[in-house]
């Protein structure tokens, strides 16, 4: 099945409207509060607040590991790089209308989809 519509058609689909405050979100985490203010029935909206808020607890707990000298440092970096990789991942993706689920972390679901 194919989406046919127009970005200007006045009833926009919730992919065309929020895909840019969706992946501002992976940057930004008060991004995700305002998303599910705009429209929290939205299945793209509660996907992506939810990707989002699984890569903030990843980079938090890499943060923690970074407690841990020298091999937590090392694990602590790694995981830090891949979290980056993954949100820029993620933001390309979420700019071509994708639900795209980040490894690992993304299939735990934090915001249950609608």
């Amino acid at each position: 099945m194919e989406n046919n519509y127009t970005p200007n058609e006045a009833g926009r689909t919730a992919v065309e409207k929020y895909r840019f405050l969706a992946a501002l979100t992976y940057i930004c985490p008060m991004g995700i509060f305002i998303m599910l203010l705009l429209d929290k029935d939205s299945s793209y909206i509660r996907h992506h607040a939810n990707q989002a808020i699984c890569l903030m607890l990843w980079f938090a707990l890499c943060g923690l590991v970074f407690i841990l000298p020298i091999l937590g440092w090392i694990a602590g970096a790694v995981g830090i790089v891949a979290g980056v990789v993954f949100t820029i991942i993620a933001i390309v993706r979420t700019l071509k209308r994708e639900y795209y689920e980040i490894p690992f972390i993304g299939k735990y679901r934090i915001i249950p989809e609608a």
